[in-house]
This record gives C-alpha cells, structure tokens and sequence, in this order.
C-alpha cells in the first residue's frame, strides 16, 4: 500500500482485556468514531488494543496493570482467563486505503510481539501519536501557553494561520 490516507477497516479482539472471547469491530462503513457505554463494557479495551498494536513497548502486563490501578472492574481483566480458556490473546487490524485492504495480526502474548507491518507503515505516517490520554492532554495544555498550542496543533495538521500579521 502506497503512502496516503488510510481508514481504519476493522479491530478484532480475542483474549484482550474485556474482551475475552473473539470480537471484531466493522469499521468499514464509518469514517468517525465515536466509543459510548456504561463503565466496564471496554471502551478503554478498544483504546488500549489499538494503542497495543501501534507501540514498540505495548504489552498486555502493563495495560492489565493500569486497568487494575483504574478499578475498572473484573470484566477489563477478562484477558487473565485466556489461557485457562485455551483463546491465545491477540489484536488484528484491518486498514483501507482506496480499493485495497491490509491485515495485520498481533499476539499479546511470549517473548516476541512484533508489530505487523500495517502498523509499521501506519506509524510512519503519524506526525503525533493517533492516541492520547487525557494525562498526556492535560500536560501538554498545562506546558504551553495558548499560542504555542495553536502552532503545534497547526504544524501537526499541516494548517496555515487563519490570519496573516502584516
């Protein structure tokens, strides 16, 4: 797949924080997305896969880890019942750009969780990370004044000013 705009197609699920048994999530016909539910039904799961399948570091043991610090409840932790349950915990992405369609897999489990190669070039295309928490919002606020905000968000989304100083 060439450089360029890519959608995202679809999130599967299996063995993953709150979602232990296999879930995917059609995206295909949406092109914004919103995540809406009561506490403890995965929103934060669905985050937190993504996040997974795009970072160098992302490991199952340390999202686990921050849902048991949130008091998300036992549901988000579904993820510890997967070897018991014989489900081998995975992310799986599917992404669009155009006509064509790319997969990428990966396991959230062992020594080796390489980043699939979707992800790889997705990440390439990211000028700031697709995911931000809110600590990582309030810092960044807090850090800048209001300009200096303005410009940041500007150069990320390649904005010109709305008003030119003479």
């Amino acid at each position: 797949m060439a450089d360029g705009p890519y959608l995202l197609h679809s999130l599967s699920l299996a063995g993953f924080r709150a979602y232990l048994q296999p879930k995917t999530f059609d995206f295909s016909k949406k092109r914004c997305l919103a995540i809406f539910a009561p506490n403890g039904n995965g929103k934060s799961s669905i985050i937190d896969a993504l996040e997974f399948m795009f970072s160098k570091e992302g490991t199952l043991e340390r999202l686990g880890l921050n849902t048991a610090h949130n008091k998300a409840g036992v549901a988000a932790l579904a993820h510890n019942m997967a070897e018991e349950a014989k489900i081998e915990p995975t992310v799986a992405i599917g992404v669009i750009k155009g006509k064509e369609v790319a997969n990428g897999r990966r396991t959230a489990i062992g020594a080796k969780r390489p980043i699939p190669a979707i992800a790889t070039t997705l990440n390439g295309c990211f000028v700031v990370s697709p995911i931000i928490r809110g600590h990582t919002l309030r810092s960044f606020v807090e850090a800048h004044s209001p300009e200096q905000r303005y410009a940041d968000v500007a150069t990320w989304l390649q904005l010109g000013p709305l008003v030119l100083r003479s």
